[in-house]
């Protein structure tokens, strides 16, 4: 069975953890995996498909577990923990979780928060990344394979968590940065 989604499916699979072993072969065992994996749920879940984010959570999976078992996992972790109401079209889910983390980076970390303000970072520049991919590209391997664990364990709560000890951690150097040296 053929997915809408195949070409752009094929397309980003090459761009999905290029430099780890068992993907940075074009075309090799691991990028067929992750192909078959993502179009399987793309076939599994027509409202949401396919969507960019999806990839790096499944080749985190890929590392640890054979292709059916990576596809339990993931459709558990878009019904069980809501993440596919994130990747739906109008994506309203992943706007209502950046409105939180903002709210709390005002709560916890105020002089950020008024940094970001004056250099008019807006949430959505860094942070809908973090959701869509479960922070799985923001962070070293390990520490990834460490918050998917927990993730899988808490839940949601886990990622907000992490992103707000990610940017206290990185305060005093984001403080002195300008918008667009803060995303690069």
């Amino acid at each position: 069975m053929t997915s809408p989604c195949e070409k752009v499916i094929q397309r980003d699979i090459t761009r999905t953890y290029p430099e780890h072993e068992l993907f940075k072969e074009k075309h090799g065992r691991g990028q067929e995996s992750l192909f078959n994996v993502i179009k399987a749920y793309s076939l599994y879940d027509r409202e949401v498909g396919y969507c960019q984010g999806i990839g790096f959570i499944v080749g985190l999976l890929l590392m640890h577990m054979p292709e059916e078992e990576a596809f339990a996992v993931l459709v558990s972790i878009m019904q069980d923990y809501s993440m596919r109401e994130m990747y739906k079209s109008d994506m309203y889910h992943l706007a209502l979780r950046m409105y939180q983390l903002e709210y709390m980076i005002q709560e916890f970390l105020p002089e950020l928060c008024r940094h970001f303000q004056a250099e008019t970072m807006n949430i959505s520049m860094y942070a809908s990344s973090w959701f869509l991919t479960l922070l799985t590209t923001q962070l070293p391997l390990n520490i990834a394979c460490r918050t998917m664990d927990l993730f899988l364990s808490e839940g949601m709560e886990m990622i907000f968590r992490i992103s707000i000890a990610l940017l206290e951690m990185h305060q005093d150097e984001l403080m002195l940065l300008s918008m667009e040296d803060m995303l690069k």
